[in-house]
């Protein structure tokens, strides 16, 4: 380390935080791709800013956090009502639906009722998914 510079985990070039942004999540006298795990190798399908995650990496997190993670906010809709993700990893997921096609795409299951699940998973814009949500049932009060 010379001058406030140092060299990161991954062999680049990378600066000293010189002030603490925990909102930012720097820690000062850290290395600033250290403390954002540029360094670490199961970011291998980052987009090289400093979060690390492409749109396609962060659909991929969030549809497992909605079948896996009862404390998430919209569970019971998924995982709550029996859905499952089913994909193995990302490189399997990614093989399955490919890159985004636009930011106003987002991850739907074909089947609604279905897992996540290769041949159940697809992009879709927000006007597609509409039209494949489950209906409201109607109560009948006789």
């Amino acid at each position: 380390m010379r001058n406030g510079i140092c060299e990161c985990g991954c062999g680049q070039l990378t600066t000293i935080a010189t002030k603490t942004y925990s909102r930012l999540g720097q820690v000062k006298g850290q290395p600033l791709r250290f403390v954002h795990n540029h360094h670490r190798p199961t970011l291998k399908h980052g987009c090289g800013c400093r979060t690390g995650a492409t749109a396609e990496y962060v659909a991929f997190k969030a549809a497992r956090q909605r079948c896996n993670n009862p404390n998430i906010r919209h569970w019971k809709y998924y995982g709550g009502r029996g859905i499952k993700f089913l994909f193995t990893s990302f490189d399997a997921f990614f093989a399955e639906l490919g890159p985004k096609p636009t930011p106003q795409h987002s991850v739907d299951r074909i089947d609604n009722d279905g897992n996540y699940e290769p041949g159940n998973v697809k992009w879709s814009t927000n006007s597609e998914q509409q039209m494949n949500k489950r209906r409201k049932q109607m109560l009948c009060t006789a």
